[in-house]
């Protein structure tokens, strides 16, 4: 019997509280679905995700082509681009200029622009695709990016480098099998012995 937790913005809840009690300088308020709420039934639990690029465009083509879906504009901010995923159900990244920066508006969300960041990151993503392999290899290669099937124990990947500079980790259907298959909480202590 699993719980999962459901995070609102506090527009849809209302006052945030905790423990009956109200939280001041919370963004976010997570409620409980209750014990036979599952992610099946539920539905996805990465929602969307948002990255910088130097060409948002080009990265959001590539992006929507492994996704099976298509790029779009993106414009509640400048020159920025969204691909959506195939099965069309809000699965989705944000493709943001390496000048763009996400800031607390006040009551919402701001974009700032300055100077580009270009620097390495720390931040990566792992996504499923329709594509095979080899499909993913070709395209990634098309680009001149670096792609390489790789094995991260509990399943393979094809890893991607955007633009030289920020990991994707595409799994085709047979990838994404086993890493449903192998990543789960159980198996993850018993790998690390945890």
């Amino acid at each position: 019997m699993g719980v999962v937790l459901v995070m609102y913005p506090p527009e849809v809840v209302g006052a945030i509280y905790q423990r009956g009690k109200r939280v001041k300088g919370r963004s976010w308020v997570a409620a409980s679905c209750g014990p036979d709420a599952t992610m099946e039934r539920l539905g996805m639990a990465l929602l969307h995700l948002s990255i910088s690029a130097r060409a948002p465009e080009r990265v959001a083509a590539f992006l929507a082509s492994v996704l099976g879906g298509r790029q779009l504009p993106f414009p509640p901010f400048p020159d920025s681009w969204i691909a959506f995923a195939e099965q069309d159900d809000g699965t989705a990244i944000e493709v943001y200029p390496l000048t763009h920066r996400l800031v607390d508006g006040g009551e919402t969300i701001a974009c700032e622009v300055g100077e580009a960041d270009e620097g390495d990151t720390f931040v990566h993503a792992a996504i499923g695709s329709p594509m095979s392999r080899d499909a993913i290899l070709s395209l990634a290669d098309a680009e001149g990016w670096l792609a390489r099937i790789c094995n991260r124990g509990p399943f393979d990947c094809v890893e991607v480098w955007l633009e030289g500079r920020l990991l994707i980790e595409v799994l085709d259907p047979e990838m994404r099998r086993d890493y449903r298959a192998n990543m789960t909480m159980d198996n993850w202590q018993k790998m690390f012995g945890i």
